[in-house]
């Protein structure tokens, strides 16, 4: 799969509304759904991802699940060397990484998240990049 075709296929969730643990596009996702959902439309493989996770598991544990699940499945990167089509992991104040989405502009990534209540592109300003603690590449990306 192309860069290009993470990001056109990711705009296309864009409205989808936010629920914990959905992956079906146009009804409802969370933010790994939707990395997850992409990956399935775009090479027709589903993982064998366990999405048995409490939507409050972040709050009260330490354990980086999300970062050694993503480890699993995708290829860490440096977070300097994240292009579009990548994968952004955040973490807020002293907790995990507990959301993830996907690079779309040097700029922006689109991601689903429950404040907002849907998938969504949102700025990579002074709120998200400090955010921001590791990266990740789908396997056998081109382009």
């Amino acid at each position: 799969m192309t860069r290009t075709e993470i990001v056109t296929e990711a705009k296309t969730w864009i409205g989808t509304k936010w629920q914990h643990q959905a992956c079906l596009k146009g009804v409802a996702c969370d933010c790994v759904g939707l990395i997850r959902g992409v990956y399935v439309v775009l090479t027709g493989k589903e993982p064998d991802v366990p999405l048995d996770y409490p939507a409050t598991w972040p709050l009260y544990k330490t354990t980086e699940r999300l970062y050694n699940e993503c480890l699993n499945y995708l290829t860490e990167i440096d977070v300097a060397d994240a292009k579009i089509g990548d994968l952004l992991l955040f973490g807020f104040g002293k907790g995990p990484a507990c959301h993830i989405g996907i690079k779309i502009t040097d700029s922006t990534f689109i991601h689903s998240w429950q404040s907002v209540g849907k998938v969504s592109i949102s700025r990579l300003d002074s709120y998200w990049t400090p955010k921001i603690r590791y990266a990740m590449q789908y396997p056998d990306v081109t382009g």
